[in-house]
């Protein structure tokens, strides 16, 4: 259930938010993104954190917990990009849009996509923080997933990508013997591809869907797997073939 936040504030605070808001080594935002986010503020790239999913069962957040985070974010139409650090963020897959909490002044924001280049979250179990990254190779497969933050969980020659999307089923209860659902629910469904230069394909936790997906190197992954024991069913496990084959 998406969290109510009683603490809602107008642009003001969103320049409040970027003049306290500060890199590591205390450099401060520069003038072209402040710019930027004057602009976004009078539009519509931020917008007060609401209880827009209240009442509804599931989460929209592809993790419903706050996780320290950093982003990155496009200061101009050049490219270049200014990171922000020290946050709390939540990644709202449905609205594809990425909430923040601010350590320093405890504000809460909703980051449209349109202006964020990528961005990083500690999750549990993973090792490292997770970047979320969108790719050009996605319209092949749907011009809609091309907006779409990708979880990179393994960023070498073959790229391992996860995204989870909420599917929203409308309540449907026509009486006391319906079988139907009183209450709207997010439904969670996770997907994994593979990316190969451009070359970017659906994929399952499967022995057989990674060896579809990478067929020139079908006789190195079955070695792989066979030496090492591997059940093939977990994210780990395809990590593990994906980093023996960068290493080869």
């Amino acid at each position: 259930m998406f969290y109510s936040f009683k603490k809602h504030f107008f642009s003001l605070a969103f320049f409040a938010f970027m003049g306290h808001f500060c890199f590591a080594q205390n450099t401060v935002i520069g003038l072209a993104a402040q710019n930027n986010v004057k602009a976004a503020a009078s539009g519509s790239l931020f917008q007060t954190f609401d209880n827009r999913y209240e009442g509804v069962r599931g989460t929209p957040f592809f993790m419903d917990a706050w996780l320290p985070g950093s982003i990155l974010i496009k200061k101009n139409n050049s490219g270049a990009t200014e990171e922000f650090k020290n946050l709390k963020l939540k990644y709202d897959v449905h609205g594809n849009q990425l909430a923040a909490v601010v350590s320093e002044t405890k504000d809460t924001i909703l980051i449209n996509a349109n202006i964020i280049s990528s961005f990083k979250v500690e999750i549990p179990p993973y090792t490292n923080p997770v970047e979320f990254r969108t790719f050009t190779a996605a319209r092949s497969l749907d011009a809609q997933l091309v907006d779409v933050f990708f979880a990179v969980l393994h960023d070498g020659h073959n790229k391992l990508l996860k995204s989870v999307t909420k599917r929203f089923v409308k309540a449907n209860f026509k009486g006391g013997y319906s079988a139907g659902n009183s209450y709207d629910e997010l439904v969670e469904e996770a997907q994994y591809y593979l990316l190969n230069d451009d070359r970017m394909v659906k994929t399952k936790l499967t022995r057989k869907a990674l060896v579809e997906a990478l067929p020139a190197q079908q006789e190195k992954i079955k070695a792989y797997i066979t030496s090492q024991k591997l059940a093939m069913n977990s994210e780990a496990d395809f990590i593990s073939v994906l980093a023996h084959l960068d290493a080869l």
